[in-house]
Formats: C-alpha cells, sequence, structure tokens
C-alpha cells in the first residue's frame, strides 16, 4: 500500500532514530529523457534463498577513510545469500565522472568505467561452507581514471572466511589531495546461514523524506514479506517549482530486503535509483546500503545532493541547504 503522511504522522519514529548514515549513491551527468535507462537496483546483486542444507552470506564492501578531525566513514556494500558452487558478480565505484573525491562511493548496475574515477569488478564463487567458515573463490578488477586499468589492476584468490572475519583485496589512495577522505579500501566477508525453514513476517515502513525548505515533503510506503524475500520501492514523486521553469521532480525506486537473524537483529539491504528530472532533462544516481540493525528501530539514509544545470534550472541552487533521506522502519507481524 502506497500513501502520504502529514510530518506530524511520522514525527514519533523519525525521535526513535537508529542511525544516519550517508548512502552510497553514484551521482550521474545531466541527460536528456528517453535515453535508456540503467538497470533498476533490484537486478544488482539479487538476493537469493540457498537451497542446500546449507547457505552462506557474502559481502563486498567499499569504504573510505576521512582525514584526520573528520567524522564518519562513508561505505556501501552489496550482499548476496548463496548456496555451493553459486557465483555472484557486482560492480562498486568511488569519486564520479567529474570527481576524484573518494567520499562519494556507491554500487553500479553495470561496469562501466565513464561512470566513476575508480571502478572495481569482483566477483565470488562459493566453493566450501560449513556452520562455521566459508570457502570463496574471489576475484577483482580495478580500473582507473579515464577507463585505463591502475597500476595494480586485479587479482584472483580462494580465501576462507569464519563469521566476522574481513579480508582485505584493494586499497586507493587520494592523489589530488582535495577529496574530503584520504583513501577507499575494498574488502569481503561471509558468514553461513541458518537451515532454511519458515521464515517470519517482517512489516516494512518506508519514508522519503525532504526537509529544509517549508515544510517537509514526506512519502510513506508500507509493506509486508517473508523474512529474507525482497520488496520493491517506488518513493514519489516529490516536486517543486523553479521560479517559472519547468516543475522539479524527485523519485525513488528501488528494493528493500531484510533477514532476521537467530540473535534477533536484522541484515538490511536497500538498493535505491534516484531520479530528478524537469522538462527534457533529467539527472539519475544509483547505490546500494546494507547494514545490520533491531527490529522496532528507524535507520535514515541520507542521499546526496543531486546536482546539475540544464534549461535554466540550478540543481545545486535549487536544493541548497535541504536535505532528502529515506527512513526505514522493520518489525516482525507474527
Amino acid at each position: 500500500m502506497t500513501g502520504h503522511r502529514s510530518p506530524h504522522a511520522v514525527a514519533p519514529v523519525w525521535a526513535g532514530l537508529l542511525a544516519v548514515m550517508a548512502f552510497g549513491l553514484v551521482s550521474g551527468t545531466v541527460m536528456t529523457v528517453g535515453r535508456p535507462a540503467a538497470a533498476s537496483p533490484s537486478s544488482v546483486g539479487s538476493t537469493q534463498t540457498a537451497t542446500t542444507s546449507i547457505g552462506t552470506r557474502v559481502r563486498f564492501e567499499l569504504v573510505a577513510s576521512r582525514r584526520t578531525g573528520a567524522t564518519g566513514s562513508p561505505r556501501t556494500e552489496v550482499t548476496d545469500n548463496l548456496a555451493l558452487e553459486d557465483l555472484v558478480e557486482h560492480t562498486l565505484a568511488a569519486g564520479t565522472p567529474t570527481s576524484a573525491d573518494l567520499c562519494e562511493i556507491g554500487a553500479l548496475a553495470t561496469p562501466d568505467p565513464s561512470q566513476a574515477y575508480y571502478l572495481w569488478q569482483v566477483s565470488a564463487r562459493v566453493r566450501g561452507v560449513t556452520t562455521t567458515q566459508t570457502t570463496l573463490d574471489v576475484g577483482w578488477r580495478r580500473v582507473g581514471p579515464g577507463g585505463h586499468a591502475s597500476d595494480s589492476d586485479g587479482d584472483t584468490q580462494t580465501v576462507t572466511l569464519e563469521p566476522g572475519d574481513v579480508r582485505l583485496l584493494d586499497y586507493v589512495r587520494d592523489r589530488t589531495g582535495a577529496s574530503p577522505c584520504a583513501s577507499v579500501h575494498l574488502q569481503v566477508r561471509a558468514d553461513p546461514l541458518p537451515r532454511p525453514g519458515v521464515q517470519p513476517m517482517l512489516s516494512y515502513d518506508v519514508w522519503l523524506v525532504h526537509e529544509g525548505q517549508g515544510e517537509p515533503q514526506v512519502v510513506h510506503h508500507a509493506l509486508t514479506a517473508p523474512s529474507g524475500r525482497a520488496v520493491s520501492l517506488d518513493l514519489g514523486p516529490l516536486t517543486w517549482s523553479a521560479n517559472g521553469r519547468p516543475d522539479v521532480t524527485l523519485r525513488v525506486r528501488g528494493s528493500l530486503a531484510a533477514t532476521l537473524r537467530a540473535d534477533g537483529t536484522l541484515d538490511v539491504s536497500v538498493r535505491a535509483r534516484r531520479a530528478v528530472a524537469w522538462g527534457e532533462h533529467e539527472v539519475r544516481g544509483e547505490g546500494q546500503e546494507d547494514f545490520r540493525g533491531a527490529l522496532g528501530e528507524t535507520v535514515s539514509l541520507l542521499l546526496p545532493t543531486a546536482r546539475g544545470r540544464a534549461a535554466g534550472v540550478d540543481l545545486g541552487a535549487l536544493f541548497a541547504g535541504t536535505r532528502t533521506s529515506i527512513y526505514v522502519q522493520v518489525v516482525r507481524r507474527d
């Protein structure tokens, strides 16, 4: 069910906020409507149910380290539930086509080097899994600025990981001195999954909220699905008038999945594609955020400010002093 709620209706939910994260959304350039759209976030790394007696959750992470004195560590993750011999492939990115800022990290639907400053193609095949460890064939390849292979461009290896282990795969320093983040590193981890059974039902409340210009604009989405099953998101549109120019609209589509763990916590994955459109122009961005939370707690995913200029509309100026966030709350239904 999709609907709108006033800010007052959801304020008590925001008051119980668990965490605020910078969503790893990689922004695109201004394009005209009608060009082929990138694959939807729901196709970037499927969430699968293991068909064998035991599976494993494989997670690739791209983590940026801020310079001394700065707070927070921007990160993006792609997660898959896999069975023995399953293969998964992903593309992760740092920076944008016009910026070497290593704080701008996210996942891409396609391995297009022109969409990022640094781009990693990663893969993992499950070679063995027990209740205490996972063995993976892991591969990665990094493409540097301009689409050229950088000086350390890839590797393949077999790794065995226990729950909580992290294997560092690659590390890049900021060479420009202009990024608020000094470096970014690629890593992988894996956690065996419990044997499949009847999954509990989970209820999701998701809000798209824009604040900073008068009354907040709010769109609410309520969904129900078994633990581990992805659900589709379609949030928006939010609309602004741009001084006599064509109206500007913002819409977020994607998917959301939460898996209830044996200890009562949740593994949550949010995949999103944002589109900001006006007239015949559009700016797109896509990304994914995976995190661990608790039932009934609310997490805010802060989207980066949309930027672009065309046909007399300057998005940077229009959205100055504002913020757009996705709020997620998950509770057990049964």
